[in-house]
């Protein structure tokens, strides 16, 4: 009897994973139409995005850059931030538009004021102290590693190709 049931139970299990795999990829289809292999163009690649950048926005991509990279120094591979899971491509994705956005022309807050060195410094001073406040206080050096290894990424003439590079140089 507890066979048959465990059995019955496991092609339940079966079908409704089917079911929401069918109804995810629905979904996902219908979303937007996606351009076909070789339809994407170099051109395409190179143009510059429409929108705006907000200082919510800065803010939000240094508040995740410093606290992942805190949380990675610390030995986890992902940390919560706002109610969501972040990882290093949150992470990766964050520092690589600050970096840029500091570098390029377009680079200007939707208020006018250019993303710089200078706004990005105190910036990245503000979100630390505010981080401290959600960070029990053991973890306040590893914050601390966090803000600098992001600032000489941020700082570099060059672009780093992964942050996680630089981060393992700061475990030895």
């Amino acid at each position: 009897q507890a066979s048959r049931t465990e059995h019955l139970l496991d092609e339940l299990a079966a079908s409704l994973q089917n079911a929401e795999k069918v109804v995810v990829a629905e979904i996902f289809r219908a979303r937007e139409p996606r351009p076909r292999h070789g339809e994407v163009t170099a051109a395409d690649l190179l143009q510059v995005p429409d929108g705006t950048i907000t200082e919510g926005g800065v803010r939000h991509n240094i508040e995740a850059a410093l606290r992942y990279m805190a949380a990675w120094l610390g030995g986890r591979g992902a940390v919560p931030i706002h109610h969501l899971m972040e990882d290093v491509a949150t992470a990766e994705i964050a520092r690589a538009q600050l970096w840029q956005w500091i570098r390029s022309p377009a680079g200007r807050l939707d208020d006018g004021r250019d993303i710089n060195l200078d706004l990005f410094h105190r910036l990245l001073r503000e979100e630390l102290d505010r981080a401290r406040t959600h960070t029990p206080q053991t973890g306040w050096e590893r914050l601390e590693r966090s803000s600098g290894l992001l600032t000489r990424i941020i700082e570099s003439d060059r672009f780093e190709p992964f942050l996680t590079l630089p981060a393992y140089r700061e475990l030895h």
